[in-house]
């Protein structure tokens, strides 16, 4: 049985020693993890991007990066974000499996019901509670391009 991996926000670190990012390319902000209003960000991450050691992958942490400015610079902040710190009461990150209809498209196809259908059963809350994104703690380079993109931010680690 093909095994799926399905996460709760985008770029994920599978230990200290090695990150692995996804292959995707983001061309929007508009539902992304930082909004400052409520939010639930989605994205799921196929297993043939981890290693094929065979033996589990321990994922520690997650990071983000702002998309290339040579995507859509009218969605890109005219310099590092955030502006001044973004502050969440609640910041909870979950994983697991991918329900069937994902696993199979290879995608999420559309997004019905709750934000738990997403998952197949045994899904983890990975990271729960208050946080705080510092000031100019993502940067930001016009001259970013796919190929060179923004710098990551700090890893948001896991419990």
């Amino acid at each position: 049985m093909r095994t799926t991996l399905f996460i709760a926000l985008a770029a994920i670190s599978a230990s200290a020693f090695a990150q692995i990012t996804p292959p995707l390319t983001e061309t929007s902000g508009v539902n992304t993890a930082f909004r400052n209003a409520p939010r639930a960000y989605a994205s799921y991450i196929d297993e043939s991007i981890l290693p094929t050691s065979g033996s589990p992958v321990m994922i520690t942490g997650i990071q983000f990066r702002l998309m290339a400015a040579s995507i859509s610079s009218t969605q890109n902040p005219p310099s590092d974000w955030p502006s001044q710190n973004l502050n969440f009461a609640d910041f909870t990150i979950r994983m697991g499996q991918a329900n069937a209809t994902i696993a199979s498209a290879g995608e999420i196809p559309t997004i019905t019901g709750t934000f738990n259908d997403l998952f197949a059963a045994g899904s983890v809350i990975t990271r729960t509670g208050g946080m705080t994104i510092n000031t100019a703690s993502m940067p930001f380079n016009p001259a970013s391009t796919p190929a060179s993109p923004n710098a990551w931010m700090a890893a948001i680690t896991f419990a």
